[in-house]
């Protein structure tokens, strides 16, 4: 269990959404004190009080014990492994609003040291309970893939898990010993702490206006061209893999609604109402884009080489013509 990236949803829950028609102004370089209340994440309908946040996780703390009666023989009947995974998607959400509403507060002024207490000790209890949890894995892979299945065909209750189950299988060559796994899982505690240090230090609240040469403002530097190169995602487990794939298949899906209308709609949404009940590969080919061919990617080349061309032509008449844009 990664229990960190998925917190931003939950996030994400709690910030207002305007009305259609109402622009979204703009509040980013303007105390948090100054900004109408109307335009402030509302943090209390994930807590009602910092107070109310610390009572849940010393509950949740609590709540682990329960951990050691459900792991124990989990794997010996279908019952138990889905008593054990219901009881793990109940705590992961508990876990992952904590996480939610301490990440806010502590985002909203980095130099408020009670919150960013907070925020370490939610990530603190998700790397414990990730290490807790360490023996499951490992537990499913000497299980095997005849009892995995066995057990999906008799446990109604383990259907949305299918698609986890058989991805620790195929991963077994990536997959430690529970106590390797139990190491792996506590080495987040202090393996990105240069890198929130880094954050803080670069977004603590202080505004500042960016505008570059042509505003008189700042001097921006030659080597401002190779900032994009210390974005440390882009170098962790095909991160830019993933955008590009999902940037092909979002062209093939949207070119298909607009060619085809309806039935490509009905597919788009059936795959959306799939969740994770797929891999990725499969819920992709039933909305009609097959990544086992090279064709989605080639379209996506070919749609962005015609933008590409498209800016080209824009540029060479803003030259020859500045006044007629």
């Amino acid at each position: 269990m990664r229990l960190l990236p998925h917190a931003l949803a939950l996030a994400l829950a709690s910030i207002p959404i305007p009305a259609p028609g109402q622009g979204v102004p703009d509040y980013s370089n303007t105390p948090r004190a100054q900004v109408p209340e109307a335009c402030k994440a509302r943090f209390t309908d994930i807590y009602a009080s910092p107070e109310a946040w610390r009572q849940e996780l010393e509950a949740a703390k609590a709540a682990l014990a329960h951990l050691e009666t459900l792991a124990k023989g989990w794997t010996a009947s279908p019952g138990k492994m889905a008593d054990l995974l219901q009881w793990r998607d109940g705590m992961v959400m508990r876990i992952q609003r904590l996480y939610a509403y301490a990440s806010l507060q502590s985002d909203m002024d980095m130099g408020d040291s009670a919150f960013q207490a907070m925020k370490g000790q939610a990530e603190d209890l998700m790397t414990q309970f990730d290490a807790r949890l360490a023996f499951m894995e490992p537990d499913v892979l000497a299980l095997g893939r005849a009892q995995v299945e066995a057990a999906l065909a008799a446990e109604p209750r383990l259907a949305p898990y299918r698609v986890g189950l058989l991805r620790t299988l195929r991963r077994q060559e990536h997959i430690a010993a529970p106590g390797e796994e139990r190491v792996a899982a506590l080495t987040q505690a202090f393996t990105d702490a240069p890198a929130k240090a880094s954050a803080i230090l670069n977004d603590v609240d202080q505004p500042r206006a960016y505008y570059g040469h042509d505003q008189g403002v700042v001097r921006v530097d030659d080597w401002i061209r190779c900032e994009w190169s210390v974005v440390p995602h882009f170098y962790m487990n095909f991160y830019v893999f993933q955008y590009a794939t999902s940037m092909a298949a979002s062209m093939a899906l949207a070119r298909a609604v607009l060619e085809e209308g309806e039935p490509a709609r009905e597919r788009y949404l059936r795959l959306l109402r799939s969740g994770g009940s797929q891999f990725p590969v499969e819920a992709l080919r039933s909305a009609g884009v097959d990544f086992s061919t090279p064709r989605p990617v080639q379209a996506a080349l070919a749609e962005f080489d015609r933008l590409v061309g498209e800016m080209e032509t824009i540029h060479d008449r803003m030259v020859r013509s500045p006044s007629a844009e």
